[in-house]
């Protein structure tokens, strides 16, 4: 697997899209 500096930013980016869900739903 390689962790590139890309795949970090686009995990965060994720984590932060998924955040945004949770707090919708609420």
């Amino acid at each position: 697997m390689n962790l590139s500096g890309g795949n970090v930013i686009k995990i965060m980016f994720q984590n932060e899209k998924i955040l945004d869900i949770g707090v919708a739903i609420k």
